[in-house]
């Protein structure tokens, strides 16, 4: 086991301890102690309750400590420590010289200890127990053992170690025992004054004294491997913090966590330094002024924490980068380039707007203007005033407004500013940093960055560079760049929050991959800066599998699953690509049914499917072909089975099966769940239900109603069909069943049974009997508004519910109770069973109106009475809840928005956009109509989805109404809605 980092004192002095005899007498007694040269030692060490002495009253200093004594001492030691004892030691000797018979228990289990352990090891496979313990091999014992404990390795430790040692008769000791002699005269555990060891001698109780009292006072462990610990943590940038430790560590499985003020402060990246005692962790954000605590755990299986204080960034000095200014090619103007730094010396120019320029350049027209994003002061001559000339001195001041700095300096108009040379840093994708360059890819997306700089050093603008600089590329059919090399265009883009000089790239007329130099070069100096561009060959589909779909069904759109892969062995899963002539071409054998591939709008991963618009009803095989672009074929046969059809009634949806007498239930095509022939949901519409049984409503379907006892009533229509539904009535005290039973008209028009067996709906009948209790629903807030005359808006149901006795809720019918409201213009409407404010009138003057509703129930025996406090308010209707619904042909599936398109181009209507959305107010009432005027759309992330020269735009983001350019199928975007502060987005996928 491992004991690393306990000191070896507590070893020795239960060994030196365990060779007395108790009861203790104290050192101050030991009559053989005075003036003994280890004294010293032995006092300190009895004082320390560490050794004993004898009962004569005597240390015995000079006794002779024996191999056995030292075997079993350490031993005994390591058993008390937590070491175990090899479970072997009585069948498997270590020594030949110690048997059970011999040496007896003890002496046999602590020797196998030793052993094992690599303490001693003894001598031609000898214990020798009885002979005396030597000083050489006491100090073999003395350094195993600290090894052992501390888990070091001393002897190595020392023999790196460059001292001149005390002891002059090291050759006369055992060549293995010579490392561990140096251990104890390195760490002065031998007597320093004396320059002989003695090796061969034996070791005394008074000798073993001082090697312990000495071991005691030394750290070996802490010298030999010194504890890690965290030595400095302090912020060394902006962004930027540096953790030292006081020695290298293994920072392999090293994890950090900041915290300011208890909050979690995430870290961008972690950089080891080579030393491997520092890391910097570079933030996410900017440091601010308060209290950071870094937490670092995995090294040396501890967890450090250290706390330290950090200010926010400021400006701390100003430097002019240069004594001259540059004019411009005009000459009115003149740039001075100047740098500011902050607290921990990091250029931060372009990160301090609030930096102001004066000069002595004045008059009318005249100006000195800072750029800090280019750490320039420009300066503009007035026009009456000509130019700038070589040798004009200019007096200039810049002052960072935040702290105070100034700096100035008069700097001298040299000669006019020439492209000196341009270092080309690399190739930037503004749309996706990520996106390879191939001959699929947009090249406009792509654009060289540089940085070209004029015979002072100062970096040239970019609309200034092309008259300065001949730019030529090797292979123009390779690549182009922004509108021709003979007249380039150089523009600036943001680059990680920096303004960066680009030179665009544009696509040849006839693309091709390949490899091309683009060349820019010094007019002035003839220096050039070169850019290897490599378009690739692009992505080319070479084989593709087809998987078996679940279930496919005429009528319907159903996926198939495949996969595809390029010729350089990666999956190809976009679309565009697919669809392109370097994808995969997929067709039937059967006119009725097309395949499209398109990207789900979710995952961006291309899917395949296959629609059938044969409506068939019978089952038949079709054969679907894939070939790749490297005309490798595919092929699969598809079990198209036949429409879905309604199979049978699997429940009731919605309504109650507890009526009292009187009380009725409404069966209608809403309140059906019905399978198809495939065991799926199966939507009954008015498309798909008749209208009336007979020969006009061929194939459609109705549900006849029965009952097969007397306890309801149904209403005289027993069928549910498109434009009718059926009631039950509660009529006497019992239970019934209710038969529902999917019939389909056929083409004589009778209406026969699709499914032999009847749902059965179990209603149970109960009366006023039997109502225990009665309770009035929540009636919710009411609108007052004397503008809404129609009594629909805003109207409150009133439900009365019945308990009956064992506990069943039943709605009480309404012609069992009177509602009595406390105002007179708070209307009640016996046949639609609500109440609401009378059209016209105006109940609430400014503050919300309590008014009481009483219902009087005509109980079994007696009245009962139940009254409820309604609130009448005037507070404005509001967006309370928006989601998304289907219309005017814009549909929506899951959390997606699926906008129709059968032609490449598509119109998209914000009429349409917002008609989808459905905006419930606080009253839960729909307004939907009358908010639509509110609604704020925006559009973001436009996806062209086939990478063409027709690009997806908008227009009109932040207002009701967009406008839409270059959208076609199988683009896609983001939608935003926002309504009275309620937010809802969603991804709108194009024609797909």
């Amino acid at each position: 086991m491992n004991r690393k980092g306990k000191l070896l004192a507590s070893a020795l002095a239960a060994t030196l301890a365990s060779t007395a005899v108790v009861p203790a007498v104290s050192a101050a007694s030991f009559t053989d102690m005075k003036g003994n040269t280890h004294e010293e030692a032995v006092l300190a060490l009895v004082k320390a309750k560490v050794i004993n002495g004898y009962p004569d009253g005597t240390f015995k200093p000079n006794r002779t400590l024996t191999r056995s004594d030292v075997v079993k001492l350490i031993g005994k030691y390591l058993v008390a420590e937590g070491y175990s004892v090899p479970a072997d030691y009585k069948t498997k000797s270590r020594f030949t010289d110690v048997t059970m018979k011999d040496s007896g228990d003890e002496l046999l289990k602590y020797a196998a200890m030793i052993k094992d352990y690599g303490i001693l090891g003894g001598s031609n496979g000898r214990l020798l127990a009885k002979e005396d313990m030597t000083r050489e091999d006491m100090a073999i014992a003395l350094v195993r053992l600290i090894d052992l404990v501390e888990d070091i390795d001393v002897a190595t430790y020392v023999a790196g170690q460059k001292f001149t040692g005390d002891v002059t008769d090291l050759h006369a000791a055992k060549t293995s025992a010579r490392p561990y002699i140096l251990v104890l005269d390195y760490f002065d555990i031998t007597n320093p004054t004396l320059d002989k060891f003695n090796p061969k001698s034996t070791t005394t109780r008074g000798q073993f004294a001082t090697f312990l009292y000495r071991i005691t006072n030394q750290n070996i462990g802490d010298i030999v491997a010194p504890k890690v610990d965290l030595a400095e943590f302090k912020a060394t940038g902006a962004n930027t913090f540096t953790v030292t430790f006081n020695q290298a560590v293994d920072w392999k499985n090293a994890k950090y966590s900041v915290k300011k003020s208890n909050s979690d402060v995430a870290i961008s990246s972690v950089e080891i330094a080579k030393d491997k005692k520092s890391a910097k962790l570079v933030m996410s954000s900017k440091l601010t002024e308060g209290n950071y605590t870094i937490s670092v755990s995995g090294i040396a299986g501890k967890t450090f924490t250290k706390t330290t204080r950090v200010a926010n960034e400021k400006a701390t000095s100003i430097d002019f980068l240069n004594d001259y200014a540059v004019p411009s090619a005009a000459g009115d103007k003149v740039r001075v380039g100047y740098k500011v730094v902050n607290q921990y010396g990091e250029d931060i120019t372009a990160a301090v707007p609030n930096v102001v320029a004066s000069s002595n350049v004045t008059g009318t027209g005249s100006s000195t203007t800072v750029k800090y994003t280019e750490g320039i002061v420009e300066i503009t001559k007035a026009t009456r005033d000509s130019t700038f000339k070589q040798g004009d001195k200019i007096s200039v001041s810049i002052t960072d407004r935040a702290t105070g700095i100034t700096s100035s300096k008069v700097v001298t108009v040299a000669s006019k500013s020439k492209v000196s040379e341009v270092e080309i840093t690399g190739l930037y994708n503004d749309v996706n940093r990520s996106a390879a360059l191939n001959v699929d890819a947009n090249y406009e997306d792509f654009h060289l960055v540089l940085k070209a700089k004029d015979q002072y050093g100062l970096e040239v603008p970019a609309q200034e560079i092309a008259g300065d600089v001949i730019v030529s590329v090797s292979n123009t059919s390779i690549i182009d760049v922004n509108r021709s090399v003979t007249s380039p265009i150089f523009t600036q883009l943001t680059i990680d929050g920096k303004r960066q000089t680009v030179l665009e790239l544009k696509e040849p007329r006839n693309k091709r991959h390949g490899k091309a130099t683009i060349s820019i070069k010094s007019r002035t100096t003839g220096k050039t800066a070169t850019y290897e561009v490599i378009v690739a060959e692009g992505v080319k589909a070479d084989t593709i599998t087809l998987g078996t779909p679940q279930l496919a069904v005429a009528g319907e759109k159903t996926e198939v699953p495949f996969l595809v892969y390029g010729t350089d062995g990666r999956e190809i899963t976009n679309a565009a690509i697919l669809n392109h002539a370097n994808g995969v071409k997929v067709i039937t054998n059967d006119r009725y049914v097309k395949t499209v591939i398109e990207n789900d709008p979710l995952t961006g991963r291309a899917k395949l499917f296959i629609t059938d618009s044969s409506n068939s009803s019978t089952d038949r095989q079709v054969l679907v072909t894939a070939t790749t672009a490297n005309n490798k074929v595919t092929t699969m046969y598809v079990t198209m089975r036949a429409k879905a059809e309604a199979s049978r009634i699997v429940a009731t949806k919605g309504i109650g099966t507890n009526v009292v007498v009187g009380g009725t239930i409404t069966l209608s095509k809403e309140t059906l769940v019905v399978n198809d022939q495939y065991g799926r949901d199966f939507a009954l519409t008015n498309s798909n239900l008749a209208t009336a049984v007979n020969s006009t409503n061929r194939d459609k379907y109705v549900i006849e109603v029965e009952t097969i006892d007397d306890k309801v009533a149904l209403s005289s229509n027993k069928y549910i069909t498109a434009n009718n539904s059926v009631t039950v009535t509660g009529v006497k005290r019992g239970s019934d069943t209710v038969l529902l039973t999917l019939q389909q008209i056929d083409s004589k028009g009778v209406a026969r049974n699709v499914d032999s067996r009847a749902y059965e709906l179990n209603v149970n009948v109960t009366d006023k009997s039997n109502i225990v209790h009665y309770e009035l629903k929540h009636i919710d807030v009411i609108y007052d508004n004397p503008a809404i005359t129609s009594s629909n808006n805003y109207a409150r149901e009133i439900i009365v519910y019945g308990i009956t006795t064992d506990g069943q809720r039943v709605v009480v019918p309404a012609s069992e109770y009177t509602v009595i409201t406390g105002h007179d213009d708070l209307v009640y409407n016996a046949s639609t069973g609500t109440i609401y404010v009378r059209g016209n009138k105006d109940i609430v003057d400014k503050n919300d109106e309590y008014i009481s509703v009483k219902v009087i129930v005509n109980a079994d025996r007696q009245p009962v009475t139940l009254d409820q406090t309604v609130v009448v308010t005037k507070a404005e209707p509001y967006a309370n809840t928006i989601e998304l619904q289907s219309a005017n042909g814009y549909t929506v599936q899951g959390e997606i928005l699926h906008i129709p398109g059968t032609t490449a181009n598509v119109n998209i209507s914000s009429t349409n956009l917002k008609a989808v959305l459905k905006i419930t107010d606080q009253y839960g009432e729909d307004i939907s109509s009358s908010a639509s005027n509110r609604i704020i759309l925006t559009a973001t992330n436009l996806v062209n989805s086939n990478n063409d020269s027709t690009v997806p735009e908008v227009t009109g983001n932040g207002t009701n109404t967009l406008t839409f350019t270059g959208v076609q199928r199988g683009d896609s975007f983001f939608l935003t809605y926002i309504v009275d502060n309620k937010a809802l987005t969603t991804q709108v996928a194009v024609g797909q």
